[in-house]
């Protein structure tokens, strides 16, 4: 139990005592951002890959009483929408006014190359329509990065125009830093390409869908740098193509699917004469890769000494709070925060629900995340900033809070 110092604030004849304590919590995906006027707002990137999971976000001014995703065209929606919300809250002379947003995500999967448009969403809202306008990605055929595994069969076949290059001679893995985790709890899985042949290219490179997990990706390098390496008693050049962060959402044993490309390389033509022999003459050729699939042994989290507010988190985390006044009239505002840090599946983290004293107006937290890839998981921290009134002088006390999450290593809640 991570326990806070009890805080006091006297806010003229109003005394505001915080208890705050903390054990362990849950991880949700929270994003939100305001929107103007009656457009609903898109976040998704410009480009990406064939074969490359990426994340559309559609950000509403309001709760909507119906929402209609697009028309997604070409590209294939995986999983969603994920709904969210967040508020901005103002204080003027004792007033308050709050704006809310509601975010609609969706995992998305692009299958083929080109520039492909997304339709417009549509929202009913109480005081009429927003849409959204339509957009388009640009799918890339050829990428680098991605992927966790190395297989039993991987293996080559040579393609046109190639000359004397066997399947030994190059092939593809997906490799992850473990074969048995916690749900919640990540693994890294990386595309890596080992190769004795001078690499000009890739034509195509179809990367596993990564199905039952919440997908972060790491990096995808723009050249891919090479090292060495001895496989059965043959050196390779081995190169990163793509790197990821895989938190399973579900317990059991887990399929990763394997992973194809195309790769060009520069091979020397038999020479026809003397000259040929001296100066040397090169051609390109293609070769199809194959990379075997990965099992996964998901653990589910123990229910032996689960705390009662457990929801989910996994990882190692801490919890401070603070007020920003220590005095204040009845009717003006202060601001209580809570901070949730640490390193784990803080993606998944929700607002805390706390229940304040009846005196007391509180409005829905400000989130502030602050946090990215270190490693083999995220770090960093959430920050709730809740606006909070007292209605009434007197002594006002809010109740301790639990946060409680599972910590892998020990294996103990």
């Amino acid at each position: 139990m991570l326990e806070e110092a009890i805080k006091s604030v006297s806010v003229k004849r109003v005394l505001l005592r915080l208890l705050v304590g903390f054990l362990v919590a849950l991880l949700l995906p929270l994003r939100g951002a305001v929107v103007r006027g009656q457009e609903i707002g898109v976040e998704a990137p410009e480009s990406v890959y064939v074969g490359q999971q990426f994340q559309v976000t559609f950000v509403l001014s309001g709760k909507p009483k119906e929402f209609k995703e697009p028309d997604w065209g070409k590209i294939q929606m995986q999983y969603g929408p994920a709904v969210g919300h967040s508020s901005q809250i103002s204080v003027v002379n004792g007033k308050m006014s709050r704006s809310t947003s509601y975010t609609y995500s969706y995992v998305c999967k692009a299958v083929e190359a080109g520039d492909l448009t997304v339709g417009a969403a549509r929202a009913e809202m109480e005081s009429g329509r927003q849409t959204s306008a339509p957009f388009t990605i640009r799918v890339l055929s050829t990428s680098g990065g991605a992927g966790v595994s190395s297989g039993e069969d991987e293996g080559g076949t040579v393609g046109s125009g190639a000359g004397e290059a066997s399947s030994g001679d190059a092939f593809i893995a997906l490799e992850l830093s473990r074969n048995e985790t916690y749900v919640g709890q990540p693994v890294v899985a990386t595309v890596k390409v080992y190769t004795r042949l001078d690499l000009v290219g890739f034509d195509d490179i179809r990367f596993p869908s990564f199905n039952g997990f919440w997908v972060k990706e790491i990096s995808t390098p723009q050249q891919i740098s090479f090292s060495r390496a001895v496989v059965k008693g043959k050196e390779y050049n081995v190169g990163v193509l793509r790197s990821y962060l895989l938190y399973p959402q579900k317990a059991g044993e887990q399929k990763l699917e394997g992973l194809e490309a195309v790769v060009q390389y520069r091979e020397r033509q038999r020479a026809r004469s003397f000259f040929d022999e001296f100066m040397g003459s090169f051609s390109t050729a293609t070769m199809s890769l194959r990379g075997a699939g990965k099992q996964l042994v998901v653990r589910a989290l123990p229910e032996s000494g689960r705390p009662s507010g457990f929801s989910g988190a996994v990882g190692r985390f801490s919890a401070t709070s603070k007020i920003d006044k220590e005095e204040l009239e009845a009717n003006d505002a202060l601001t209580y925060t809570l901070t949730l840090e640490g390193v784990g599946n803080l993606h998944a983290l929700t607002a805390p629900e706390i229940t304040f004293p009846s005196t007391v107006e509180a409005y829905a937290p400000v989130v502030k995340e602050n946090y990215s890839v270190k490693g083999d998981n995220q770090a960093g921290s959430i920050t709730y900033e809740y606006v909070l009134i007292p209605r009434a002088p007197g002594e006002v006390e809010i109740p301790e809070y639990n946060f409680a999450y599972f910590n892998p290593t020990s294996g103990k809640y």
